[in-house]
């Protein structure tokens, strides 16, 4: 008799943790739901760089990483279609996308030695890149934004800010209308020890991949510049700052083949805007001034500010084709 009523409260037991379990996992899914869209989505950089790439008609463009998005403010009438962490593959199928039918005026690459490392090497794009890039940037409910891999890998950190922030997530960001992505921070406020384990650590990761993927990737890269040359682009190829931490650590810390590969990178960029009858734009060791950086390796909103006038210059002397 004990031990029919111990195995009944045992079920018993197990389907109240069972029950209390699923309803505690539903109730966090509905609280992550609602934070997703009403305090990141409204100010989420990528859906406001969907809203631009679909809706952008400016012939004079730029497109890139984060050294692009955040440290170049586009002349009045250009855009910036350049974010975060893509790649030469990416700017490739977004370049073509976005010029498919319009004529291309003055367009704006990056030309920094990092695109050819091995971590960007493996960020290819999805083979549905574009479909997303033309995705409605303020998704219906029939789509949960918990499921999308962007948003659900970040889940507990934004959770983390939102309660730590007694409420409110206030991106640091600011996402001007034509695309410029500016970013706070100071690196002359962190002490030269700091600086100088950060720096070690990025140039460890931007060293220059294999040779036969880095080779495929500049085929790529000149492909695209063909393209463009045919379409009678003028191209400006910028080659953006690096910290002087930055610069040390290269110095220090890689090898004579690191450092061959990293300047082969940058003639590499500098031939390709000859070629097409472009400008290359190196201003990898133009700035000493700290306090312009955001970290190691990306100007701050103050720092893009003052050289996007010097980029926007040099790329606006670009004769036309055929001039």
């Amino acid at each position: 008799m004990n031990s029919s009523i111990s195995s009944s409260d045992a079920r018993t037991s197990l389907a109240v943790f069972v029950t209390v379990f699923f309803c505690g996992v539903l109730l966090l899914a509905v609280a992550s739901e609602w934070l997703l869209r009403r305090e990141v989505l409204p100010q989420d950089d990528f859906s406001a760089h969907k809203r631009l790439f679909q809706n952008a008609e400016q012939r004079n463009a730029s497109f890139g990483d984060s050294h692009v998005a955040r440290g170049l403010v586009p002349e009045t009438g250009a855009v910036n279609l350049a974010y975060p962490s893509e790649g030469i593959a990416h700017i490739a199928l977004k370049v073509r996308a976005y010029f498919a039918e319009k004529a291309p005026g003055t367009v704006i690459l990056p030309a920094d030695p990092h695109l050819l490392s091995s971590y960007r090497l493996a960020n290819r794009p999805n083979p549905d890149y574009l479909e997303e890039l033309n995705s409605p940037a303020d998704p219906s409910w029939d789509k949960l934004l918990i499921l999308d891999p962007r948003y659900r890998s970040r889940l507990a950190q934004l959770w983390l800010r939102y309660l730590l922030s007694g409420g409110e997530l206030v991106s640091k960001v600011e996402i001007l209308p034509n695309g410029a992505m500016l970013s706070p921070g100071d690196l002359s406020a962190p002490d030269s020890a700091w600086r100088a384990y950060a720096s070690r650590d990025r140039v460890r990761l931007h060293r220059t991949g294999a040779r036969k993927q880095v080779e495929a990737e500049k085929q790529l890269f000149s492909r695209l510049l063909d393209d463009l040359a045919e379409k009678g682009a003028r191209i400006c190829l910028v080659t953006f700052p690096l910290s002087p931490d930055y610069r040390n650590a290269m110095k220090a810390t890689y090898s004579d083949q690191e450092r061959s590969d990293w300047h082969k990178s940058l003639a590499f960029f500098e031939a390709e805007a000859r070629r097409v009858g472009g400008r290359h734009v190196d201003l990898h060791a133009a700035v000493q001034d700290r306090s312009l950086f955001r970290d190691v390796d990306h100007l701050n909103s103050h720092g893009a500010l003052i050289y996007s006038e010097e980029i926007n210059r040099r790329c606006a002397e670009i004769p036309a084709t055929g001039s």
